[in-house]
């Protein structure tokens, strides 16, 4: 089929995947990619996926998915074009992405932060601790 499966059914799957099985997908679905236009949409959308959500980190130190994405990204480049806008919208949107997840590590260290106990807060089985006063001057 030229169309992909849905998003979910496409993200379950991916998620049941280990690193090795997905490395091994991204190389077959970056190899179709470039082989046959009819199913480019197809294995884009599965890449996505897998970028996403197989794997993470691992996924792109593996040498096999390394290999696929070295293959595949001067073409997509090439077939895009460096200044297309469709390229320039993929970029934003890495951007984007990286940018949401800083911010989800700047609030959950915040949070960490705020629940953690701060000077004069009671010890464990003791009362809070009085705040020193400064000397007074004389």
């Amino acid at each position: 089929a030229r169309f992909p499966p849905r998003q979910p059914d496409m993200v379950a799957a991916v998620r049941l995947l280990d690193v090795d099985e997905a490395a091994q997908l991204l190389k077959a679905f970056a190899e179709k990619h470039e082989c046959d236009p009819r199913w480019r949409p197809t294995c884009f959308a599965w890449i996505m996926q897998l970028a996403d959500h197989g794997g993470g980190e691992p996924l792109f130190r593996h040498k096999l998915a390394q290999q696929a994405l070295r293959s595949l990204l001067p073409r997509l480049e090439q077939r895009l074009g460096v200044r297309s806008s469709a390229g320039e919208a993929l970029t934003c949107l890495g951007k984007w992405r990286y940018i949401a997840e800083l911010a989800a590590a700047r609030r959950a260290s915040v949070q960490a932060a705020a629940s953690a106990p701060g000077p004069g807060a009671p010890r464990e089985g003791g009362a809070a601790q009085p705040k020193r006063q400064p000397p007074a001057e004389a």
